[in-house]
């Protein structure tokens, strides 16, 4: 690999271990809101976006994926005015590069010289061990409760007075493994669990033992959109993908699997892991006793009508961590992405936004379609999961705001198949300063 693999490989470590870093940090020196190593990852961002600006890589992108971008970008830039026409400068610009710099990684990677079935193997080969290192911790974490996690949650229980996480015992964890939320752990693993599924087979033994402890870790996270976005995704690449056969039989040894692991944890855990997983399960069919299932059509009912009395929306960083940057200094959750991006950038925005979503959508459908027509069953599972992953994401945003690896990963497929439409633009793209 090339040294700006290396760096993405750096890159995607930092992402997947900084909120663990920041536990054992707090857990030795006291806990704060906002620290510096919250920022390092986004910091981590630049040399791609400097690059795919300064460098000059977007005149080699494919036309349609510079376009979307862009559209992206316009999309947020018009919130971050917002932002700024409204007093809180400082946070919307710490989300506008929150949601900005993750595509530049993903434009880099779509844009680097290797072919694209080379790319793809390239970072699943990155990702995949790092999927397994989060998947490993989070069974740790469940099982054993480790001191700084265990610390962190009772901070976060004092502050907020909220145990969504779980509680803080062995065996009472909603796994959230390195990552900083059962949330944004669960719905990782979901996306991850997409994006292995052209290359599940026999033939991927060493996969096959892998995929299962991620499962593992997955169920634990007790993340229901998480699990509704893997069962939408997986439906739809099976759908759009001709390996439907291989896929199944591969997926009947991976549940074998499973079933070993989790009947090990029930023994160890007695009761707790079997009534974890089965009252959370259960929620699915009773949504009407379920609390957050309440708390969220709360916000779908009062949220449109926010919206519509602000149509042009009021700007980034009045949501979310960023929102410890202004003068109220208080964290708040709007928890849906599309109303979310709905009351920040009102109508104009969120029309760019969507717009965006749909081009990589579109873009997917397309290249299935040519290696539909070229007989190409490896290419064309590949653009099945692209599919997959966009009409996952789409459906979590209704219940979830899409952020940090999530759209890493997003942009980085969906940037692999424009540019796997468009052959001309496979071409060196290198950081400024190599």
């Amino acid at each position: 690999m090339s040294r700006m693999w290396w760096y993405t490989l750096a890159v995607l470590v930092l992402w997947v271990v900084d909120s663990e870093l920041r536990r054992i940090y707090g857990y030795c020196f006291g806990f704060s809101k906002l620290d510096i190593l919250a920022i390092l990852p986004i910091l981590s961002l630049v040399p791609f976006a400097w690059s795919l600006t300064y460098g000059g890589g977007w005149r080699r992108l494919p036309r349609l994926l510079s376009w979307a971008a862009w559209v992206w970008v316009g999309a947020f830039m018009y919130a971050l005015v917002l932002a700024y026409l409204s007093g809180n400068a400082v946070p919307g610009l710490y989300d506008f590069v929150g949601f900005v710099l993750p595509v530049a990684l993903g434009l880099w990677v779509a844009a680097d010289e290797a072919p694209f079935l080379l790319a793809y193997k390239r970072l699943t080969n990155l990702l995949v061990p790092l999927t397994t290192l989060v998947s490993v911790y989070g069974v740790i974490q469940y099982v054993f409760a480790p001191a700084w996690d265990v610390a962190w949650l009772n901070n976060l229980i004092q502050r907020l007075g909220s145990t969504t996480f779980g509680l803080p015992f062995p065996l009472q964890i909603r796994v959230f493994s390195t990552l900083n939320s059962p949330v944004s752990c669960g719905c990782y693993l979901a996306l991850m669990l997409l994006l292995v599924l052209p290359q599940l087979s026999m033939r991927r033994p060493f996969l096959l033992i892998q995929v299962p402890i991620w499962f593992i870790a997955f169920a634990l996270s007790l993340v229901r959109t998480g699990w509704l976005m893997f069962a939408v995704g997986a439906l739809t690449f099976l759908i759009f993908t001709r390996r439907r056969s291989n896929l199944v039989a591969t997926l009947g040894i991976v549940a074998a699997q499973i079933a070993i692991v989790a009947a090990v944890l029930s023994v160890t855990g007695g009761d707790d892991v079997v009534t974890s997983l089965s009252n959370r399960f259960a929620t699915l069919s009773d949504v009407q006793s379920d609390g957050s299932v309440q708390s969220r059509q709360g916000i779908y009912d009062f949220g449109p009508k926010i919206i519509l009395a602000a149509p042009f929306g009021q700007g980034l960083g009045i949501l979310g961590a960023s929102t410890n940057l202004g003068s109220a200094g208080e964290t708040t959750d709007f928890d849906s992405g599309v109303l979310a991006r709905a009351f920040e950038m009102g109508l104009p925005g969120v029309t760019l936004y969507i717009i965006s979503l749909a081009v990589l959508l579109f873009s997917a459908v397309q290249l299935w379609s040519r290696a539909r027509l070229n007989r190409d069953e490896m290419l064309q599972s590949i653009a099945a999961m692209a599919i997959g992953i966009n009409v996952s994401l789409a459906f979590a945003q209704v219940s979830l705001d899409v952020n940090g690896l999530m759209l890493i990963v997003m942009w980085t497929i969906e940037s692999l198949a424009i540019r796997a439409l468009a052959p001309e633009a496979n071409r060196s793209l290198r950081l400024a300063y190599a």
